[in-house]
């Protein structure tokens, strides 16, 4: 349960920065080298979530949440303490990675070359 609960900090880390880890890797990169490498979180994420976020990513198991429901719990929190979370809209995707732009969406035709 705790590598699952790291998994959930790194996947939620990875959607705030766009890195996978501290050696520059990008999200559509493989990732190389260690594995408990935590990603660092960009300065401008609400706070609360930072928090949340390097608690499940804590190197010693009994540093993280002991449940996905206390997790979940304290994700939630975050939420009310930041004051909520942008629409969708209000987000901006920099940049596609490089399999989608060449794969498209899943269930699209494959691009022809």
């Amino acid at each position: 349960m705790a590598a699952d609960l790291f998994a959930v900090g790194v996947l939620g880390a990875l959607l705030v920065s766009g890195r996978l880890s501290s050696r520059g890797h990008a999200a559509e990169e493989p990732p190389h080298g260690h594995a408990r490498e935590v990603p660092p979180l960009p300065a401008g994420i609400p706070s609360a979530l930072s928090r949340v976020l390097l608690k499940a990513m804590a190197r010693r198991p009994g540093d993280r949440y002991a449940s996905a429901a206390e997790l979940r719990a304290a994700l939630q929190a975050s939420v009310a303490l930041d004051g909520g979370v942008a629409p969708p809209e209000a987000l901006e995707l920099e940049r596609l990675p490089s399999w989608y732009t060449l794969r498209g969406p899943p269930g699209a035709a494959p691009a022809s070359r």
